[in-house]
């Protein structure tokens, strides 16, 4: 195995002793700094969509507790407060909010970046492997993967996820280098804002260090007090505010709720779920079996396994013991961390392999460019329950098997190079030719999307399909005005209102808040079923088509029943795409996109 420069405790000496450490870190910052901009440009920036529809209300309730009073998915805010809310009122009190949230946008990615190759640096430190995480950096700013959960690796919005990635990524790297209590104490902080991800980085954090034996029990037993001493404000905060109304075991009808709103959370297809955990598995295990330094891959084993202790603990709680509380920490989403291990650990493998010999090195691009391309392979195939997707799963998972088989190979061959301390340089040419051809390939892509770099920009919504119409209800409708929207759950008009300024009924989005309240769950379930043919939960692989045929009746419902619902659960106006049949209720608002009506007493 290739070994690096370490300290006489083992311990590796991040770095490698180069000279120049203000050039060094004018260089680090300038790499990190350009992969942001391609992150952004390629990913594009959101706002006003997916889960903004709930946070900026609840930012503007935080503000001014007079704001829609009455709307019932307001005041889940207090079932599950953070400082995040908070923070975001106060700065944008100072300047407006599509600033502060651009402005963390951008903060947040380089964070996330840097951490990325912090954790990469100080598991295997080096000269000759640094070249091999910038190359990972690009790779992190141009491809996209899905991970358990329903998630992307990153999100093109600002989000207290995206806001607690970059810390908890430095968290890991801090552990890395020996610095548990520090790690300790800054994923406590990070629960501040993010409380599910820091939790599962915490236990993450502890798995490693057992995993390292005597040299961290002193951060055994201090690490978990230490995270709670720093996670204690937002802890007390979650007391007061009474915690969760759900017992245990859950109500049956409480879980097909949540279910049928949204499964990839908690419910996520396990087929898909373990496909992914095993193709990061099996990636991670590769960097295990060819790192230079026993004491990254203790590292690397602990980590890899909290993540699968976390994934079990989710699997069981959520479908066996119908715990609502592993259903609140969305435990499958610690495939995030796992990605990003991944991830570096394929850079790894292929530069060690390359280190041994050419033929190692070409054969190792195989498994390395399966797992990264690994999403989008299967989004050519097919979606998730059909057989094309089934096949491309199991061959991801062969060729990535193949991998740790060619590590096994190399470290029983025998070589020379495999012993020098310090190995020589990384192609630098080949890293910069590889990180040159993917932002041409970034470039192009933005370039070839059919309405070019703007559509998928959004700074302030303004662009936004329903914006007008949002606009509009603000300044005409009256402040009492509740208004039925579509069954969206990631369309701009489930931010009605933030952008209309007026309370709502009828979005898909609002249902997960019932998260941490049996009564406002059964509330959201009890009128989608009023208002739809719906079964009593879904299977996650259908559930996209079932949102489309849900949205579908919404718009094709006649005016006697859809002025009923409305009726029923106390709208005073709804609101229809404008390719819908029309209503025979008076029209207020119609533009290429919605049409809004004032339903009659």
């Amino acid at each position: 195995m290739i070994e690096s420069v370490v300290t006489a405790e083992g311990r590796p000496i991040v770095g490698g002793g180069a000279p120049g450490r203000g050039a060094a870190l004018v260089t680090e910052f300038a790499i990190v700094a350009a992969m942001t901009a391609l992150l952004v440009l390629l990913w594009g920036y959101s706002f006003g969509v997916d889960d903004h529809a709930i946070h900026l209300a609840f930012i503007e309730r935080a503000r001014d507790p007079g704001f829609l009073p009455g709307d019932p998915m307001l005041a889940m805010a207090a079932k599950h407060p953070s400082v995040f809310f908070t923070a975001m009122a106060w700065l944008s009190s100072v300047m407006p909010i599509e600033t502060v949230y651009f402005g963390a946008y951008l903060l947040s990615t380089f964070a996330m970046l840097f951490g990325l190759r912090m954790l990469g640096r100080s598991l295997w430190p080096g000269r000759g492997a640094n070249w091999g995480f910038a190359l990972a950096l690009a790779l992190a700013a141009v491809v996209p993967r899905i991970v358990a959960g329903g998630l992307t690796n990153f999100d093109p919005l600002f989000l207290p996820r995206v806001l607690s990635l970059g810390p908890l990524l430095i968290a890991l790297a801090l552990c890395v280098r020996g610095q548990s209590l520090l790690a300790f104490a800054l994923t406590g902080l990070v629960f501040l804002f993010h409380a599910t991800t820091a939790a599962h980085v915490a236990a993450l954090l502890w798995m490693a260090c057992a995993f390292c034996g005597r040299e961290r029990l002193r951060a055994l037993a201090l690490g978990p007090i230490v995270f709670l001493l720093a996670a204690s404000p937002l802890l007390i905060m979650m007391i007061a505010a009474g915690g969760s109304s759900i017992p245990t075991p859950a109500p049956a009808a409480w879980i097909d709720a949540v279910k049928l709103q949204y499964p990839f959370h908690h419910f996520d297809t396990p087929f898909v779920v373990i496909m992914q955990a095993l193709w990061g598995t099996l990636a991670v295990l590769m960097a295990i079996l060819c790192s230079p330094w026993k004491g990254a891959g203790r590292m690397l084993a602990g980590l890899l396994a909290g993540i699968w202790v976390l994934f079990a603990v989710g699997a069981v709680g959520n479908n066996v013991l119908r715990s609502p509380h592993t259903i609140q920490l969305h435990l499958f989403q610690a495939g995030r961390m796992l990605d990003y291990l991944a991830l570096l650990s394929v850079v790894w493998f292929v530069y060690a392999c390359f280190r041994r010999s050419k033929l190692f090195g070409v054969a190792a691009l195989l498994p390395a460019l399966t797992y990264i391309l690994s999403t989008l392979i299967c989004a050519i195939v097919g979606l998730p329950g059909t057989p094309q997707f089934a096949f491309a799963a199991y061959a991801i998972l062969a060729v990535m098997f193949v991998g740790v088989l060619m590590t096994i190979a190399m470290r029983s061959s025998k070589s020379d190079d495999a012993t020098a301390p310090n190995p020589r340089p990384a192609p630098r040419l080949a890293v910069a030719v590889g990180i040159s051809a993917l932002v041409v390939a970034a470039v192009a892509v933005v370039i070839a999307k059919a309405d070019g770099p703007a559509s998928h920009w959004s700074y302030d919504g303004t662009h936004l399909s329903g914006y007008p119409m949002m606009r509009w209800a603000d300044a005409h409708l009256p402040a009492d005005a509740v208004v039925m929207v579509p069954p969206y759950l990631f369309q701009p008009v489930a931010s009605f209102r933030y952008f209309g300024r007026r309370r709502i009924v009828g979005s898909w989005k609002d249902g997960g808040e019932g998260t941490f309240d049996d009564a406002f769950q059964m509330q959201w379930a009890d009128y989608m079923h009023r208002a739809f043919e719906l079964p009593a939960t879904v299977a996650p692989a259908d559930h996209p088509q079932m949102l489309e045929r849900v949205n579908l009746d919404f718009q094709r419902m006649p005016t006697d029943e859809i002025a009923a619902v409305a009726r029923e659960y106390g709208a005073t106006h709804i609101v229809r795409e404008a390719g819908a049949p029309p209503l025979s209720l008076p029209q207020l608002y119609r533009d290429r996109d919605y049409a809004l009506y004032r339903v009659a007493p």
